[in-house]
């Protein structure tokens, strides 16, 4: 992973390794101190610290190849969508660790986005999981999640047409 200072052109670029194969996704607290990176296959997240550009440390997830993850308007509590294993896990930002797991949340659960109140949150379901040319999806749907999350539960899933990746939400 690189680290671009866009505001001073003649800065050098920092290279950080260790983060695996590659970073899916990347999610920063609203105070703008820590940037959370999601480690994809390698079933692992890190934590920088943002005003230092110094890893604080790099965790196992219980769970298979975490991809989205969306930060508590808060602060508090990030949550992390695991593709292969059909769950998130909600780690609290002061000690960075996993506090909660939320399971079946469906097939192929992938991206996330958490309401600007902090009461929802929403999760797209791929219709498939591949790398290249999309397959035809016609036969499998792909769905949207809503959770409660001061309940952290799961109030209902939308099926929809097409292979969703990418969410927004508008109050």
């Amino acid at each position: 992973m690189s680290i671009v200072p866009v505001g001073s052109p003649d800065a050098p670029i920092k290279t950080l390794g260790g983060l695996g194969k590659g970073v899916p996704w990347l999610a920063l607290t609203p105070d703008g101190k820590k940037l959370y990176i999601a480690g994809g296959d390698e079933d692992t997240y890190s934590v920088l610290d943002t005003p230092t550009d110094t890893l604080l440390t790099t965790r196992s997830v219980p769970g298979k190849e975490p991809h989205g993850m969306a930060v508590t308007p808060d602060g508090q509590f990030v949550w992390m969508v695991n593709r292969k294993s059909g769950n998130l896990h909600i780690v609290e930002t002061r000690t960075d660790t996993v506090v909660a797991t939320l399971e079946h949340l469906g097939e192929n659960p992938d991206m996330i986005t958490i309401s600007q109140d902090g009461r929802r949150a929403y999760i797209t379901l791929r219709a498939q999981l591949s790398a290249g040319p999309l397959p035809d999806v016609k036969e499998k749907a792909g769905g949207i999640v809503a959770v409660d999350v001061p309940a952290r539960k799961v109030l209902t899933t939308w099926k929809i047409q097409g292979d969703p990746h990418g969410i927004a939400f508008k109050n």
